[in-house]
């Protein structure tokens, strides 16, 4: 899954939606939606929710399978980030890569919480990381930067224009996000 692939006009389903989602998911969801990178946005939780105009959500039920849930929204190949409260995010992203929808999956910590987890989530990279990736990976090293070159957020200590090129404290982003940056640079 590379940077553009990850971002550009795919749908998003966001399953948990406590403070990770409403103090930083949230904010950069309006930011790719305002710069038409994400074409919808649904957020699943196990009670309903009021949302923003423009953000469907879905009640799971306690105990439904979240392949069945993800199937049932019948969207193609969605983004579907994994943050809710639980210990679940590794066996839950290893049923995923079996729904018919065929998501690329980012899970938010914690990533295992026991040792059966951490070999789950070890096969999981190993045999499939072209559809699953750690979220604060992605943002750290490529969603963030997308988003500075996008000019959607603003430079600061963190990400820093010099003589042209985009900097952070690492040095060129281009050398770690890819040349997909130019081209988002030039898309957004």
């Amino acid at each position: 899954m590379n940077s553009y692939e990850l971002l550009v006009a795919r749908d998003l389903i966001i399953i948990g939606t406590g403070d990770y989602y409403t103090h930083l998911v949230a904010p950069a969801v309006v930011s790719l939606r305002k710069q038409g990178l994400i074409s919808s946005v649904i957020t699943v939780d196990l009670e309903v929710k009021e949302r923003p105009l423009g953000v469907k959500h879905v009640v799971r039920q306690p105990g439904q399978a979240i392949t069945e849930l993800v199937d049932q929204l019948g969207l193609d190949e969605p983004i579907i980030i994994l943050s809710h409260a639980n210990e679940l995010h590794a066996t839950e992203a290893y049923e995923l890569l079996g729904a018919s929808s065929k998501p690329r999956i980012l899970i938010e910590k914690p990533y295992a919480i026991h040792q059966k987890d951490l070999a789950i989530l070890r096969d999981v990279l190993d045999h499939s990381g072209d559809r699953v990736g750690l979220l604060e990976y992605y943002l750290l090293m490529k969603g963030i930067p997308l988003l500075a070159f996008g000019g959607v957020i603003k430079q600061d200590s963190f990400f820093f224009e010099d003589n042209g090129i985009l900097k952070s404290s690492r040095g060129d982003i281009r050398e770690y996000v890819g040349k997909m940056g130019i081209f988002i640079r030039n898309f957004a």
